[in-house]
């Protein structure tokens, strides 16, 4: 029973950390993607240009 209420706080602590993790991990995932995309146009567009 003590140690059950001992765990509880630490899967809560572990989920909390988990999601922090996974939203950090799509903002990352998304800034790497915009660059990448931009990279792409920008040398489609240099292409074209050229």
């Amino acid at each position: 029973m003590n140690f059950e209420r001992i765990k509880a706080p630490d899967g809560i602590h572990e989920d909390v950390e988990s999601n922090e993790y996974r939203t950090t991990n799509a903002v990352a995932l998304a800034l790497i993607g915009a660059s990448v995309a931009a990279s792409i146009v920008g040398a489609v567009a240099l292409a074209i240009i050229l």
